[in-house]
């Protein structure tokens, strides 16, 4: 039986990877809205985090701990923390975080201003300055338990973007 050519190993790695995001990005939207089972994202970051433990990476014991203190800001849902936790052992490099970065906020950003101005027009996007200003001068930069339970969005498909991009473009 012959030898499997390199690329088709990559692109078969590649496509279980975005297989896998669009997954866990349509279970959030639309089969368990707002919600990622744990099936979904405890093996594989037992696995892949195992992996990168036994490789001696340490580092993502650091990435992991942010991603449970910011969780417990509730920045962000448990399945989504998880799903972050995963996308940092699967690719602890500083491109990817920087293209996570890239994607979040031209994703998010664009996203929160379409809403205001679905809202409002312009004067939703000026109500939104005001409002973004009004929390940095305030400090009250963090969701506090009430918006997070009443105003939070499912924004798993945000989180899913860029390790595809990332799996396809980059690595």
């Amino acid at each position: 039986m012959p030898a499997m050519p390199p690329w088709v190993a990559a692109t078969t790695i590649k496509a279980l990877i975005s297989g896998y995001f669009v997954l866990a990005a349509a279970w959030d939207l639309s089969i368990e809205r707002g919600r990622v089972p744990n099936w979904l994202t405890i093996p594989p970051l037992l696995i892949i985090g195992g992996m990168r433990l036994h490789q001696l990476r340490w580092e993502i014991l650091l990435f992991w701990a942010s991603m449970f203190l910011l969780w417990r800001l509730h920045l962000f849902g448990g399945g989504d923390a998880k799903l972050l936790m995963l996308q940092g052992a699967l690719f602890p490099t500083r491109g990817f975080v920087l293209l996570t970065g890239v994607c979040w906020l031209s994703v998010a950003g664009g996203l929160v201003v379409a809403r205001a101005y679905r809202d409002g027009g312009w004067i939703g996007i000026a109500t939104l300055g005001r409002q973004l200003g009004r929390r940095f001068i305030t400090l009250r930069l963090v969701p506090s338990e009430e918006e997070f339970g009443t105003k939070a969005e499912p924004a798993t498909f945000l989180f899913c973007v860029s390790p595809i991009l990332y799996a396809w473009l980059l690595w």
